[in-house]
């Protein structure tokens, strides 16, 4: 074998090295992305998690359904307490919009997320009065967005919706 074939047989060796060293780490690459996500996810469901234990509590729920519809008769300290729940879901939803749109979070959740805030914000004036005080602090155009989409339309409240489910299901629906 003469010196040149040993160097083009080398730089052969060399070739298909490079290529399969790229191929090894676009699979790293994929994996960590994966990773990266998973760990996204369960971040956000401890928080969910956190946040419905909070919320489940008995005094609570009462700040969080009278602030929701609204009720005049709230306490400066109860009001306070909804907007701060309030801002919480609002700093939440524009977190998610940003992942949505960096790639993390996929289209299909956030289109989840996004129906789940719709349904929220068309509960009672309270959500859409604390949407129109924290606009400025989250991204304005996808709360407005969100807000049109809250005034086309009424969601049953919860308890109620919950009912007619059960009553559908019981009746063989």
């Amino acid at each position: 074998m003469s010196l040149e074939e040993a160097s083009l047989i080398s730089q052969i060796v060399a070739a298909i090295a490079v290529v399969a060293s790229l191929i090894f780490v676009g699979l790293q690459l994929r994996q960590a992305s994966i990773n990266q996500r998973i760990l996204i996810n369960e971040s956000r469901l401890r928080t969910a998690k956190d946040d419905f234990r909070t919320l489940m509590g008995p005094e609570f729920i009462s700040v969080a359904r009278s602030g929701s519809a609204g009720d005049p008769s709230m306490t400066d300290e109860q009001i306070e307490r909804f907007l701060l729940l309030a801002w919480s879901n609002f700093y939440g939803w524009d977190e998610q919009l940003r992942e949505a749109r960096e790639g993390v979070l996929d289209d299909g959740r956030m289109q989840a997320n996004r129906s789940f805030f719709v349904q929220l914000l068309r509960r009672g004036p309270g959500y859409r009065a604390a949407a129109q005080m924290y606009g400025s602090i989250t991204h304005s155009p996808f709360m407005n967005k969100l807000l049109d989409e809250a005034r086309t339309g009424q969601d049953a409240e919860p308890a109620q919706a919950w009912r007619t489910i059960i009553a559908a299901t019981a009746n063989g629906a």
